[in-house]
């Protein structure tokens, strides 16, 4: 029997210690320099780079953290693949135990949603700017998170998950503790997007699904295409006509974001006289869409003087969020940005022509989110360099629509992925049927979709049959 290596020396190392035994456990690997070179209970914790010097043919390495994605991604560009993730022996059950704790930060943050109309961030923003200013009081207060906890977390990313159910009809009647876990990397590669989730999870594009059959062939991986398809615009057909008619021709513009706890720094007063440079003698109406997290940038002041309509699609946390950003898509001619963004592949999924304005700074909102060295090496990966170098390529400030840039943003958005309302449905109801299958056990989960599967198969369910095993890749 090979010798574990343990990667994470903290609780859930411990834990692992006593799952594998003393005896079994060769070392701990841990990124905190100050861990180093200690012992726990007589065993080395070692750094990466010891690790990597290692005879790693005779090792099997355990990652224990909770939070284990930063640590698959390292061993993976490493070159390192003889890993497993510690065990979950926990019960579905146990997330609803936990409901409580994460029910005041969740009500909260709805409440918060609520003090917003559907259509009014799109027409006055001067009463969200003091919503977010209350917010950002508490959440500087760490009263309050800025995402949902538990397993609500991913999905309400600007309403996806609320999208698919309203959609396929079952939003009222289905336990969202059964619910996949619906990413929001759409635009962009994150190692996070590939290894968040060791359950079922659904993408709009195929990119993150080929990434995750390498690692969990298990999983299934339902792709649904670009999620703005599935949202409800907030104003009606008539509203559109009226809106457009009075707007005259409109160029629709986002403005590159910062996030709660990250700022961007370049220069914004300038991409705004960039964008009028170039644009100002084409379009009768400039519509600046701001990011929550810059409604109380000086910008949006200084934009406005210079003839712009400011808007925002709310809370990332709003469940209106795609609703909002469809009905602005829906009344412009064409959209122009700084910097990759879910905007791009909605654009074209509407068949809107779309540019860049370059800004002063390219460094994106990732290069500053993450902060350790670790992050940041993992981030600047080969693929997410030659990703970024071919959008500066295929997108600049002419406006148009051509087939390289749908071609450039396909893998991610997934435009021949749409699905009928059945088929959502479907996805749904499988997930649930998994987690019934295996008891709410996390360990059981994996054997679980193929016994459901041959399940399928025996009583000539069809449908849920090709979609399980299309996510699969079985097809």
């Amino acid at each position: 029997m090979k010798r574990i290596i343990l990667f994470g020396a903290g609780k859930n190392g411990l834990k692992a210690l006593k799952k594998y035994g003393k005896e079994n456990v060769a070392y701990f690997c841990d990124n905190d320099n100050s861990k180093q070179g200690t012992f726990i209970e007589d065993i080395e914790v070692i750094s990466f780079e010891k690790l990597q010097q290692l005879e790693l043919s005779q090792y099997n390495i355990v990652i224990t953290p909770g939070n284990y994605t930063l640590l698959i991604a390292q061993l993976e560009f490493a070159g390192i693949n003889n890993f497993s993730v510690l065990s979950n022996d926990g019960l579905l059950c146990d997330i609803e135990k936990n409901l409580p704790i994460y029910k005041t930060n969740n009500d909260k943050l709805r409440a918060y949603a609520n003090l917003s109309g559907d259509k009014e961030l799109l027409e006055d923003v001067s009463r969200f700017k003091l919503v977010v200013k209350n917010f950002m009081e508490e959440y500087k207060q760490n009263k309050i998170s800025s995402v949902y906890y538990g397993y609500e977390k991913e999905g309400h990313h600007y309403g996806n998950l609320n999208n698919l159910l309203e959609y396929a009809g079952v939003k009222n009647d289905f336990n969202l503790i059964y619910s996949p876990f619906v990413s929001h990397m759409d635009c962009d590669f994150n190692f996070n997007a590939i290894h968040s989730s060791l359950t079922a999870v659904v993408f709009s594009g195929d990119f993150c699904k080929k990434k995750i059959r390498e690692y969990y062939p298990y999983n299934p991986v339902f792709t649904v295409g670009p999620y703005i398809h599935y949202a409800k615009g907030v104003y009606t057909a008539d509203e559109i006509k009226s809106i457009k008619e009075k707007n005259g021709k409109t160029l629709l513009v986002y403005l590159p974001h910062s996030l709660e706890y990250v700022s961007r720094d370049y220069k914004k007063e300038d991409f705004i006289d960039e964008v009028l440079k170039l644009y100002s003698d084409k379009y009768n109406t400039f519509i600046l869409c701001v990011y929550w997290a810059d409604i109380l940038d000086a910008v949006c002041d200084y934009a406005e003087s210079k003839g712009f309509k400011i808007v925002t699609n709310g809370f990332r946390f709003d469940q209106r969020f795609n609703s909002r950003q469809k009905s602005l898509l829906e009344i412009a001619d064409a959209v122009v940005g700084g910097d990759v963004g879910t905007h791009i592949g909605f654009a074209i999924h509407m068949n809107l022509p779309i540019g860049r304005v370059g800004i002063s700074d390219n460094t994106t909102l990732w290069d500053k989110e993450f902060s350790s060295d670790i992050e940041k090496r993992l981030i600047k990966n080969e693929i997410r360099t030659k990703y970024f170098e071919e959008f500066y390529k295929i997108f600049d400030s002419n406006i148009r629509s051509d087939s390289t840039q749908k071609q450039w943003i396909d893998p991610y958005q997934g435009f021949a992925n749409i699905r009928t309302p059945e088929y959502i449905k479907g996805i749904f109801e499988i997930c649930k049927d998994i987690w019934l299958e295996c008891n709410g056990a996390y360990k059981y989960y994996p054997e679980s979709v193929f016994k459901l599967l041959n399940k399928y198969d025996e009583n000539n369910d069809w449908d849920k049959y090709f979609i399980l095993k299309e996510s699969l890749d079985m097809i």
